[in-house]
């Protein structure tokens, strides 16, 4: 009996997409909370 199951595929191209967006993103909050860091620092 084979209870092998086909797996889904994965658009690696369409992950890499959104894991550089994610990561711009990121950036960007990091960007606002080190500001604010600052401006509390003050």
């Amino acid at each position: 009996m084979d209870t092998f199951e086909e797996e889904e595929e994965i658009d690696i191209y369409a992950v890499q997409k959104e894991i550089d967006e994610l990561e711009m993103e990121l950036a960007e909050v990091r960007k606002k909370m080190a500001e604010k860091f600052r401006e509390i620092e003050r």
